[in-house]
């Protein structure tokens, strides 16, 4: 009895002694929380695992095993998917917790291609050197019709240097540069210094840009209005001279015969006696008149203003007293029977928008009080003769 006692007790005492050992054991493990897998070699001390194989190369130094890592291989199911990694998985529960986790995809199948992914905390990242990337180096084995530099979604491309735009490739195919643009060869393009500029041509056929072929000729940007008629011819009971009499802005009223020249789109509003611009732009802008003035006696005066109103508004308004150009010349009639008079509005380059309307107008001038300048008429015409009853030149520069 008193034997079994005494080898209950031993046990005991064994028992404990492992525990003991057991327990050393695991707090020198905790301790030492960094480990070295493939030799007995302390770990380097920024690794929590170091894998070592004790290998020594005498033509590198850095070399210190004949093996590798071999991940683990897991077909993905889909980018922001943590399945099948993590089992029974539900989006949101675990994206944050598993960021870094690390495998070997093994679907090839769109959205992947084969590789190392790298969970990010919200989709899996292919972190190999895909043959497909955009290389700084330049790439191999492309192919004009399915490989491009871009986007493919509704966004533009833009290519910046030193964190500043400087082509930009719109969604709608459009390319704009933000900054000068550099002609290599400019001598091609100029005759020297203090010369005419050589014309650019763009070929239709190709797209591209050069030199104006020998024998074509340039279709400028221009609008051209042309009146070889006579527009009115105002006697005694006439509106037109009772209103140029009493200072009424008359504006002229062309019609579609008179357009001779329209490289703009410009088009005529007959119901406003005015022309539209089609296109937001800088426009070189010029006119003439040919009138025939009549008055009572010789030596009269007569006070006209010719001028290009401007309307922002389809026609509801105009800016009669701020125009885009005008002229106020005083005539000294030397027979009553009638003079003609020749008026050239003064060349001008004004901004203009699409929609705009434009339109020439004349009227009896008047002092600062209001008061008629000048005599009155007895007829009044706009006519063609020597020159035409008016020209209209508007130019998109």
């Amino acid at each position: 009895m008193n034997e079994r006692l005494k080898r209950k007790q031993n046990y005991a005492r064994n028992v404990k002694i492992l525990l003991m050992l057991f327990g050393l054991l695991l707090m020198n493990y905790g301790l030492q929380a960094q480990v070295t897998i493939g030799s007995g070699t302390p770990p380097k001390a920024g690794a929590l695992l170091d894998l070592n194989g004790n290998i020594t190369d005498a033509s590198n130094s850095q070399v210190n095993s004949n093996r590798g890592l071999l991940l683990p291989r897991v077909k993905l199911e889909k980018k922001n998917s943590l399945s099948p990694a993590v089992q029974d998985y539900v989006a949101g529960t675990a994206d944050l917790t598993h960021t870094g986790l690390t495998v070997y995809n093994v679907n090839a199948g769109s959205p992947f291609v084969e590789g190392i992914y790298t969970w990010n905390g919200n989709e899996w990242i292919c972190i190999r050197d895909d043959a497909k990337a955009w290389k700084i180096g330049g790439n191999t084995g492309t192919d004009a019709a399915v490989n491009y530099l871009g986007t493919s979604d509704n966004q533009p491309l833009i290519l910046k240097a030193n964190d500043k735009e400087g082509l930009r490739v719109t969604t709608g195919g459009n390319v704009g540069v933000n900054g000068e643009l550099t002609v290599k060869k400019a001598e091609e393009l100029n005759l020297g210094q203090d010369e005419v500029a050589k014309q650019l041509y763009i070929n239709t056929n190709t797209g591209l840009v050069g030199l104006l072929p020998a024998g074509m000729k340039v279709v400028s940007p221009i609008f051209f209005a042309y009146a070889d008629r006579q527009i009115f011819d105002s006697s005694s009971t006439s509106k037109y001279l009772t209103d140029f009499n009493n200072g009424t802005h008359i504006p002229l009223s062309p019609v579609d015969g008179d357009i001779m020249l329209n490289n703009i789109g410009v088009t005529l509003e007959q119901g406003q006696n005015a022309f539209k611009i089609k296109e937001n732009g800088t426009y070189q802008i010029t006119a003439d008149l040919n009138f025939n003035f009549s008055t009572a006696s010789t030596g009269a005066k007569i006070y006209i203003n010719v001028s290009i109103e401007k309307s922002t508004n389809g026609g509801a308004s105009w800016n009669t007293n701020a125009p885009l150009v005008g002229t106020r010349p005083i005539c000294i009639i030397d027979a009553n029977a009638g003079q003609n008079t020749h008026i050239s509005l003064p060349l001008t380059v004004q901004p203009l928008e699409a929609g705009d309307l434009i339109r020439i107008v004349f009227f009896r001038t008047a002092d600062s009080t209001s008061k008629l300048q000048g005599d009155n008429l007895t007829r009044i015409r706009l006519q063609y003769g020597y020159s035409p009853a008016y020209t209209l030149s508007v130019t998109r520069l």
